[in-house]
């Protein structure tokens, strides 16, 4: 585990004088093996009990939970709904939106959370035919909620596919438009500001031809990279994976293309990018055999493929890469659907492939389910120690399908497994997961109810890592250390920071003097661990100091444990 190098100082104030204590440590989690259980789960069903869909999720530095899809709530056509949850699983709020036109569907597809924990969903709002909506949120419900097109007088079906936002609270959304001819997609890419307005927008039309949007991603400093499956009207004639590179103000430096082996109709499905444009992409390709194959590949900042993989299922039947991350080292790890032969037959199977920095597939897992009946991954997370978390669902003897989680470390070892089961013999399935920063998971889906009628899922799992071997790099020797990350431990907002924001460092006062440090974690808004110490002081008064100049500008949650409790913090370090 990569972590910042920070000075961290506790300042002991005596009756006559002051003693300041540097510590530096570097530390690296070696081989932790996990235990995970149920905390909690709740669903959420519309007024018109139809068929609700939670689609994304994310979580806050305070362990709150924002879920988003459609609901039919007062129109059985479908409401784009949102819903903030407590850490405990309580709700917070919901806001159902609808646009002008009450006859056509509204959804939510994506929601991720800002710099400054403003929370920002994309999907479909019904105004004129549907358009692409940005709903803005915060704890307290809905900002605005803002629709885009690129036809305003036209009425055309729009909608938003993926959003995703800056370091300086600009957001990008990718959505699907019809073209000016009116009977052909194109891929049509915006930036908005902090309050809504559109500050620029593009739309792409490679031919007479459709040409569907899949993912957007940007970096930091607000380059954007969309992808987008494109008709090559003048070069293959095939539809071909294809991201277009736009800088922050919009103008196109690049297009790159990829058809497969299998010369013909490839898709894209997923893209993530570094703040360095080095960039991850992954979709389908066509093999020679007329079937879909995983495949993957790491691309520059100019565009240029650095490496491409291929993962064949052993059925050579319909694969699919949904899903694309990477870890500290640069390797990605990618989770999809492939078909694998199990005693002849071909089997559906969550399948999930890590691949190194330099393109070698360093392992490549694959899961049919308990009952080797068939089982699909459609979307995963890592965490800050190297974890890799992919859900979905896997069909079970009873002919029902349970939602599915499987956790792996970096070497591809399986560390758990997690099913659930509403228990009313019907399907239940994760669409999202994410991690919050006690490394808890919280996966969301849909638990059909009845044949055509579902509901919102969303479920909480708790890690407990035991006492693991620590490598400390200053050569004081190994240190064993606990990890349980059960939430009534945890005492949020306890610790009083100041200045905040804050510019080189920051002072923090704990609720209890005297009290015994064991550890102290700072990680910033992902989840990402930015430093970490461990080394059990005595502090007889309750101010400690932290410099904090190396950090980047962003919000940052600051976790103090000492033999009984958790305490927790959080603030915003400016340039």
């Amino acid at each position: 585990m990569k972590l910042f190098r920070l000075h961290l100082t506790f300042l002991f104030v005596l009756v006559t004088y002051s003693v300041l204590i540097s510590l530096l440590s570097f530390i690296t989690v070696l081989n932790a093996q996990t235990t995970v259980s149920e905390l909690w789960h709740t669903y959420h069903v519309g007024d018109l009990n139809e068929k609700d869909i939670a689609r994304s999720l994310i979580t806050d530095v305070d362990g709150n939970i924002y879920v988003t899809g459609n609901s039919a709530h007062t129109t059985d056509k479908g409401q784009f709904t949102t819903i903030m949850y407590d850490s405990t699983g309580s709700e917070v709020w919901k806001e159902f939106y609808t646009g002008e036109n009450e006859n056509k569907a509204n959804r939510g597809n994506k929601i991720i959370i800002d710099n400054e924990e403003n929370i920002y969903a994309v999907g479909l709002i019904s105004d004129k035919g549907g358009d692409v909506g940005i709903i803005k949120y915060n704890q307290d419900g809905m900002v605005w909620a803002e629709s885009f097109t690129s036809s305003w007088f036209g009425d055309y079906p729009d909608e938003g596919l993926d959003i995703a936002a800056d370091a300086e609270g600009n957001v990008y959304a990718i959505g699907v438009v019809t073209s000016t001819s009116g009977n052909l997609d194109d891929p049509y890419t915006i930036k908005v500001d902090a309050d809504g307005y559109l500050v620029w927008e593009q739309q792409y039309s490679e031919s007479s031809a459709t040409d569907y949007p899949r993912a957007i991603d940007v970096t930091a400093n607000g380059d954007v990279f969309s992808l987008t499956s494109t008709y090559n009207f003048w070069g293959t004639a095939t539809f071909d994976i294809t991201t277009i590179y736009y800088n922050t103000d919009g103008v196109q430096q690049w297009i790159s293309r990829y058809n497969g082996e299998g010369d013909s109709d490839d898709e894209p499905t997923d893209v993530i990018v570094k703040d360095d444009k080095m960039h991850y992409v992954c979709g389908i390709a066509l093999n020679e055999s007329g079937n879909n194959d995983f495949v993957a590949m790491m691309q520059n900042e100019y565009g240029t493929r650095l490496w491409t993989v291929i993962y064949d299922g052993s059925a050579n039947e319909g694969d699919t890469a949904y899903e694309i991350k990477y870890l500290q080292d640069s390797s990605a790890i990618i989770t999809g659907t492939s078909w694998e032969l199990i005693d002849g037959i071909g089997m559906q199977a969550a399948t999930t492939v890590r691949v190194k920095a330099d393109g070698t597939v360093a392992w490549t897992n694959t899961y049919t389910g308990i009952d080797s009946l068939g089982a699909a991954a459609t979307t995963l997370a890592v965490d800050t120690l190297n974890g890799v978390y992919v859900a979905g669902y896997e069909t079970t003897s009873d002919a029902d399908k349970n939602g599915l989680l499987i956790k792996y470390n970096k070497e591809g070892e399986q560390e758990w497994i997690m099913t659930f089961d509403s228990e009313e013999n019907l399907a239940d399935e994760f669409r999202d997961v994410v991690l919050d920063n006690n490394l808890n998971i919280i996966a969301t889906g849909n638990s059909f109810s009845g044949d055509e009628t579902s509901r919102f899922l969303t479920v909480k799992y708790g890690q407990v890592f035991p006492a693991d071997s620590v490598e400390d790099t200053t050569g004081t020797g190994g240190i064993d250390t606990t990890i349980n990350t059960s939430l009534n431990e945890i005492e949020y907002n306890t610790l009083i920071i100041y200045p905040n924001p804050a510019g080189h460092y920051i002072h923090m006062n704990l609720p209890e003097a005297n009290s015994s440090i064991n550890e102290i974690i700072v990680t910033d808004a992902t989840g990402r661990i930015v430093f970490s110490s461990i080394k059990p002081t005595s502090i007889l008064n309750d101010r400690m100091t932290l410099n904090v100049t190396g950090l980047v500008a962003g919000v940052y949650l600051i976790k103090v444990l000492s033999d009984d409790k958790t305490y927790s913090g959080r603030f915003y370090k400016t340039e």
